[in-house]
């Protein structure tokens, strides 16, 4: 089962380096429907950043007088150098006396997890590069750096990478226009491949940028990569004795 919850910026980095592996939550209605190994999808409150983790403890007290008692706060997002002054009534910011009083507190023990971001201004640095590179043909240094100062020069351009294990994975670069999404480049780490992060990109233009279909260009080496991942061809035509083929994902329930 998934929950879907909004982060605020600060706490959504925490989680994205694995710095907070807990998240502090008033344990209501809507916290009770959560289950170990169901899967958590935090939103940050001012981007399209997401992080998909899975649920591996859930730690309930009845406030959080009591939860920062038991709980180890340098895993609830304090630093070492704010555990001196860390007091439960910092809680108070979010959720009043009486909520806390009604609902009691949950600490919600996350793993696995994962991040798609926006790295639009690091792009142009040598381990972005290395991450497109498998999406341009003939990957020299300097086509690759040709490329990713392009990218970053068009306010129009989106630029979005994949993240696990504190290592970027795959990247995605896009437009969207009249809500349609036109892919300029998608690439996966070879060591990567076949683990579903082309799937997680997609699947987070869909869903994060309310598009309703998603296009792209490409030739005979990308044609079968685009067709995993459910793309049809829409046009096909040769130029320079090179096919070119233009394609098409339609949005569907599962991206809703």
């Amino acid at each position: 089962m998934f929950h879907y919850m909004n982060l605020v910026p600060s706490a959504f980095i925490k989680i994205a380096d694995g710095s907070k592996t807990i998240e502090l939550r008033l344990n209501d209605e809507k916290r009770k429907q959560i289950n170990v190994d169901d899967a958590v999808v935090f939103n940050c409150s001012s981007t399209k950043d997401i992080i998909t983790s899975q649920v591996c403890g859930l730690h309930k007290f009845s406030n959080f007088e009591e939860l920062y008692k038991t709980l180890p706060l340098e895993r609830c997002g304090y630093t070492v150098a704010e555990l001196d002054t860390a007091h439960y009534t910092d809680m108070e910011k979010y959720y009043t006396k009486e909520q806390i009083k009604e609902y009691g507190a949950l600490g919600i023990e996350l793993c696995n997890v994962s991040s798609i971001c926006d790295v639009k201004e690091i792009i142009t640095e040598p381990d972005m590069l290395q991450l497109l590179a498998p999406s341009v043909y003939n990957p020299t240094g300097e086509r690759l750096l040709n490329r990713a100062k392009k990218y970053q020069e068009d306010e129009d351009t989106n630029i979005y990478a994949y993240k696990e294990d504190g290592k970027y994975k795959g990247i995605v670069v896009f437009k969207i226009a009249d809500n349609s999404a036109a892919i300029l480049d998608i690439a996966v780490k070879t060591e990567h491949q076949k683990c579903g992060i082309g799937s997680k990109l997609i699947d987070f233009i869909f869903n994060s940028f309310n598009t309703q279909n998603i296009t792209a260009e490409t030739d005979d080496d990308a044609i079968g990569f685009y067709k995993k991942y459910g793309f049809t061809v829409a046009d096909t035509k040769v130029k320079f004795e090179v096919k070119r083929y233009s394609i098409i994902k339609e949005k569907t329930k599962e991206h809703i």
